[in-house]
């Protein structure tokens, strides 16, 4: 039986939680996969799964997509962890604006930093974005 479903990445996926998953997939005896438009990974795969998840934004649509006879359990496990994350999970400030939002007010910002604030400011940029 094959079935895929299309989801919501959602926030608080930590190393921790990836290895939970891994753990758990390699359980069963379909064959799982994470997808979204630009990249797709094995579920069974800890690097795979963790390059997938650094890549994937919270609140981006993905599908999972399940291969096997326990199909339907790993379906129905994936909603209950991944609901579970999401109940338990506060973010920062920082998780919860994104890195890309808070970047970009911090560049529009500039003009009223002293020289300590650029300092600092220009140590959490990204290589190769505006400098302050």
């Amino acid at each position: 039986m094959k079935l895929e479903k299309e989801l919501i990445f959602p926030k608080g996926f930590t190393v921790r939680k990836v290895i939970e998953l891994v753990t758990a997939n390699e359980r069963f005896a379909s064959k799982i996969y994470f997808q979204t438009k630009s990249h797709q990974c094995n579920g069974k795969s800890m690097l795979g799964l963790m390059s997938f998840m650094l890549m994937t934004t919270i609140g981006e649509s993905y599908i999972i997509s399940v291969e096997g006879e326990d199909a339907e359990k790993v379906i129905q496990f994936w909603n209950k962890f991944v609901r579970e994350i999401h109940e338990n999970t506060t973010l920062s400030y920082w998780e919860e604006e994104g890195a890309q939002t808070v970047q970009e007010a911090m560049c529009q910002s500039i003009s009223f930093w002293n020289s300590s604030v650029r300092s600092v400011a220009q140590s959490y940029l990204k290589p190769g974005k505006k400098e302050i």
